[in-house]
């Protein structure tokens, strides 16, 4: 059987995919328990398919977007609260 190089992924590729997350932060990523399982592991590691490392990406990012959202959200309604309040520093001079 033949493979694409492009077809597989260790920790320093989805390290650099992710942006350069450290090997550190990979191997955290990575031992969670929503993370794909690795196909196989070799003397210099785990590997892992590179399309369910895709899937788990997009999963992921979505959430993360979410909760992007979410405390933007959250933020502003703290500040029109503050501002909407007497005394608050809004009416502070300083």
């Amino acid at each position: 059987m033949e493979y694409k190089a492009q077809q597989f992924m260790g920790t320093a590729e989805i390290g650099a995919r992710l942006g350069g997350l450290t090997r550190q932060r990979v191997y955290q990523l990575t031992s969670e328990p929503d993370f794909p399982a690795p196909v196989a592991e070799l003397g210099q590691g785990r590997i892992w398919l590179t399309a369910d490392v895709e899937v788990w990406i997009a999963e992921h990012r979505k959430q993360t977007e979410h909760r992007k959202q979410a405390e933007h959200r959250k933020q502003a309604d703290h500040r029109r609260q503050r501002d909407a309040t007497p005394g608050s520093a809004a009416d502070s001079p300083w």
